[in-house]
């Protein structure tokens, strides 16, 4: 810049330009990472959070069972039964929903393994004998774009032998 003259001279702008895209054109890799990182963090807490609700809601349901008296469906794939107050329940998958008597209880549920239930008599044998059902382990498996998250829990019937 010239003495006496107020203001930048053109070249001066160039390069305050040129050194402004420089350090853009770095950051922004960056910033694009951290961006990236947000949102595969977000999207795996949501599907955390639903595998954990859905979990919680059949799994307390499931403890209402009166007995394995009031079990009338019990397949890897399907739980139907009565709870302890008389109401009837079925939990089933249909294609990506977990349903809770034809209502979605959690969507994104893995197309093949989404929901599966094992039945454990007293002796925590396998067992496929409804009358023997003294604990039921149910597993939840939700997928997205991060991938796959699976819960398990076992859940003891309230009033079993």
């Amino acid at each position: 810049m010239k003495k006496g003259n107020a203001g930048f001279t053109f070249v001066e702008i160039i390069l305050v330009i040129v050194v402004v895209g420089i350090l853009a054109g770095s950051l922004a890799p960056l910033l694009a990472s951290a961006a990236d990182s947000w949102t595969f963090v977000m999207e795996r807490r949501d599907v955390i959070a639903e595998a954990r609700t859905s979990m919680f809601k059949v799994a307390r349901e499931v403890r209402q069972i009166g007995g394995s008296g009031d079990i009338t469906v019990a397949t890897s794939g399907v739980l139907e039964f009565n709870d302890a107050h008389g109401t009837h329940i079925r939990f089933e998958q249909s294609g990506g929903n977990l349903l809770r008597n034809g209502y979605v209880l959690a969507s994104n549920l893995d197309s093949t393994a989404g929901l599966s239930f094992a039945y454990r008599d007293g002796n925590n044998n396998t067992t496929s004998n409804i009358i023997d059902i003294r604990s039921v382990i149910v597993t939840v498996t939700l997928q997205n774009s991060t991938g796959s998250f699976s819960l398990q829990n076992r859940v003891w019937l309230r009033n079993a032998g």
